[in-house]
């Protein structure tokens, strides 16, 4: 009722909004590396936010005028102050709509326009420092056994089964994944094991030429275009031969439904091995198969990891090799990694070339993790940016909160509700969606 008058020219807005929305993803992984898009993107959500102050500021200006103090609001003719607030946002809606006509442009102007045509060079510096064969499997042996045995071990149920590993980026899931893949009881049991890399941006038929290529050595270009075709070629590479096809780093939900066409259940116990930041992605792919999820590393093994990158030559499950100041300054060091693996990796290799107390403090005191961690701070972008829109406001709202400051759920949701983080959807209360979107943030 209150905006009677504008609703037209609102909506319009909304509409603009929503059409660049779309872009919004794309820009988001290359706005690092981009100024033009880093600008581009910026002013979007800077219009976004005036557009939500305008409406916020012309109800509070004519809420007043339509309370009849007694709980409901009055109809009534429009007063002076009420055509004026409506008059003052018409001014800024039609303004908005100027900015927006200028942005969609300058997409053409400045060469921005097809953001998703290229890699994102994140995603490749993020691949590059999680795939290192060499790295030690420091914390997770248990994990390691547990998955080899539920690969390899002869039991009554013999169907193609995922095996999966879950967990945020840094946390090894490659690194594990590759140590089981490369071990000699699993080279042993099947007949014929894969390694595909799947990562965000996958395109299905590139995945299965590589696939068929590492399987048989052979291209086959005259139909490599044809999606079914590759299909049923990989079917008929593995059929009737117990195999172990690694997938890694499978972000789509969708992805494990259109590979699994590829992958026949000959009752055989052949096995896929699935690792993934989302636990929704792996649980989709076999509902009755629990998934590993890996953990932070505690405060041993995060200073034995260190170790072992600074001084790869020595034991790395002793200390007695270093000083009482040295591991002092390590332990400090570890923990503010946070028992993230990757961090401890990448500390440990800026310490490899002079290991001692000097600079290992100077190391703690000056960390700069925006340069010296660039893999690991990639790594963390690279899942940030896969968030669904809706839930990055709710993720960056915990800065607001002093570190290592306990919050409590029920506030934290009020207070996402109350910012507007909170999309409405039929059927369900606000306090119900903002709960789901909790859930979605601590499964990542």
């Amino acid at each position: 009722m209150f905006l009677y008058g504008v609703r037209d020219q609102i909506e319009l807005v909304k509409l603009q909004l929503h059409q660049m929305q779309c872009f919004l993803k794309d820009a988001d992984s290359k706005q690092k590396k981009d100024e033009r898009v880093k600008g581009w993107v910026q002013n979007i959500r800077d219009v976004a936010y005036e557009t939500e102050d305008a409406i916020d500021t012309y109800l509070c200006e004519i809420a007043p005028s339509q309370w009849n103090g007694v709980g409901v609001f009055k109809k009534c003719a429009l007063k002076p102050v009420e055509l004026s607030a409506r008059h003052r946002l018409g001014e800024k809606i039609s303004m908005i709509q100027m900015k927006l006509k200028l942005i969609s442009e300058g997409r053409t102007t400045f060469g921005i326009e097809n953001l998703g045509d290229e890699r994102s060079e994140t995603k490749a510096v993020a691949k590059g420092a999680v795939n290192n064969d060499d790295c030690e499997i420091i914390g997770f042996q248990d994990a390691e056994r547990s998955l080899i045995t539920q690969l390899v071990a002869s039991v009554s149920d013999h169907r193609r089964r995922v095996v999966s590993i879950v967990g945020q980026g840094g946390l090894g899931r490659t690194t594990l994944a590759r140590k089981i893949y490369n071990s000699k009881e699993v080279k042993e049991h099947f007949e014929i094991t894969l390694w595909l890399t799947v990562s965000s941006d996958f395109k299905i038929i590139d995945i299965l030429k590589e696939g068929i290529r590492k399987l048989r050595s052979v291209d086959h270009k005259e139909k490599e275009s044809n999606g079914q075709f590759l299909l049923e070629e990989m079917k008929n590479i593995l059929e009737a031969k117990r195999y172990l096809v690694v997938l890694d780093d499978v972000w789509g939900m969708n992805f494990y439904d259109m590979f699994r066409k590829a992958l026949p259940d000959g009752d055989n116990s052949s096995r896929v091995l699935m690792t993934s930041r989302s636990l929704d992605v792996v649980k989709r792919a076999d509902p009755g198969s629990m998934p590993y999820k890996l953990h932070f590393l505690n405060d041993d093994e995060s200073l034995k990891l260190l170790f072992s990158k600074a001084f790869p030559h020595e034991n790395a499950a002793s200390s007695c090799h270093v000083g009482p100041d040295l591991i002092h300054v390590a332990k400090n060091l570890a923990r503010l990694c946070g028992g993230l693996p990757l961090a401890l990796v990448v500390v440990g290799l800026l310490s490899v070339r002079d290991p001692t107390y000097d600079n290992w403090n100077r190391c703690l005191q000056t960390m700069d993790w925006q340069s010296d961690g660039v893999e690991c701070i990639e790594v963390l972008i690279t899942s940030y940016q896969d968030l669904p829109t809706f839930l990055k406001p709710c993720f960056l709202y915990f800065a607001c909160f002093p570190e290592d400051y306990e919050i409590h759920k029920g506030p934290l949701l009020r207070m996402w509700i109350a910012e507007g983080f909170i999309q409405h959807e039929e059927r369900r209360e606000l306090e119900d969606t903002a709960e789901r979107y909790l859930d979605q943030l601590a499964q990542r």
